[in-house]
């Protein structure tokens, strides 16, 4: 697997993770640099896919873009 998919399959992880370990409670997504090494169209997918989660997502990133 290519470094961007092992990062990909591991932000999945944790979003799973942290809705097991929320017990139900819709708790914030915190990710810091999550798609530093992603080009641009599976960052697209991962923030649609974030969308679309309709948690609370609070995204640090150095991208201006």
């Amino acid at each position: 697997l290519s470094f961007s998919t092992q990062q990909q399959v591991g932000l999945a992880l944790r979003a799973a993770a942290g809705e097991v370990l929320a017990n139900g409670e819709r708790v914030p997504l915190v990710l810091d640099e999550p798609f530093a090494m992603y080009d641009e169209k599976r960052r697209e997918a991962a923030l649609r896919w974030l969308k679309k989660s309709g948690r609370q997502v609070i995204l640090f990133t150095s991208d201006a873009g």
